[in-house]
């Protein structure tokens, strides 16, 4: 008899906010990088938070995020996904979606979290909260457990995440007209296309009217523009000031030497970095 399954996207469907910030902020506090992609994670996150899901942008986090990652142990990343989860994670996850995984699961159906975070982080989520396993974006590792800063696979995002949920029903026999699929972004569209039973959560305009048009079911769990406010000023303000104040140091630079024309060397002198 074949089986059901639920598949929940992650950013914006199950928690608030994009997971890859809150890991972004933790490599940062660990010194994985420095400050320049620690405020390039911070303009991405907020572009995500005020516009929503953009595969520019994705396409822009995965190459330097590559980069990043490169020479570091993959079971470095593990433990921090399972502390990720514990210090940051775990309070943004929505109550209305926990609800809906709790039903899938007293049903007996299998529940996969299908995200384009890191593999490691959506297996940690997966793990703590009890469910099926988790399919998100991986990482080569080479034979001493380092990563390779490549991808043997493309990201898991939009017809990747189609393709890989596809995958996955055959090999546990799941039958996709009876499955269920949960996102908030226009870029999951092949994923509700492929299962019996499509439902949009916290949704962008355009996926709202295609779900009221094809009689989708809706669920508001934010509401959306008191989220961006709190999130604005709670999580982001700290990112923001140094975004702004990374501009201020530009802006210096550029009067120094451009407009007071004083040569690079002589002012670096004059105003030492700290080390």
């Amino acid at each position: 008899m074949a089986k059901i399954a639920a598949f929940f996207d992650v950013d914006g469907t199950l928690i608030r906010g994009a997971s890859t910030w809150y890991l972004a902020r933790d490599l940062y506090s660990r010194g994985y990088f420095g400050l320049d992609f620690f405020v390039f994670a911070a303009r991405q996150a907020l572009l995500y938070v005020i516009f929503g899901e953009s595969i520019h942008r994705v396409e822009q986090v995965k190459k330097r995020s590559l980069q990043i990652i490169e020479g570091k142990l993959e079971s470095d990343l593990v433990l921090v996904g399972e502390e990720l989860y514990d210090r940051f994670l775990q309070e943004r996850l929505f109550p209305g979606a926990l609800k809906i995984i709790q039903k899938h699961l007293d049903a007996g159906h299998d529940v996969w979290l299908v995200s384009a975070t890191p593999r490691e982080i959506a297996q940690s989520m997966a793990h703590r909260l009890g469910l099926t396993g988790a399919l998100g974006t991986v990482v080569e590792v080479d034979e001493r457990g380092r990563y390779t800063g490549k991808m043997p696979q493309s990201l898991m995002h939009g017809t990747m995440k189609a393709k890989a949920v596809l995958e996955l029903s055959w090999e546990h026999d799941y039958d996709l007209k009876q499955c269920y699929a949960y996102s908030d972004s226009m870029s999951d569209e092949k994923l509700f296309n492929l299962v019996g039973h499509p439902c949009v959560v916290n949704p962008e305009p355009k996926l709202r009217r295609i779900a009221k048009r094809r009689h989708w079911p809706i669920y508001d769990f934010a509401h959306r523009r008191l989220d961006i406010a709190i999130k604005v000023r709670s999580r982001y303000l700290p990112a923001i000031t140094i975004g702004f104040l990374w501009t201020l140091r530009v802006l210096w630079r550029y009067v120094i030497r451009r407009i007071l024309h004083v040569p690079g060397r002589i002012w670096r002198s004059r105003f030492p970095r700290r080390r």
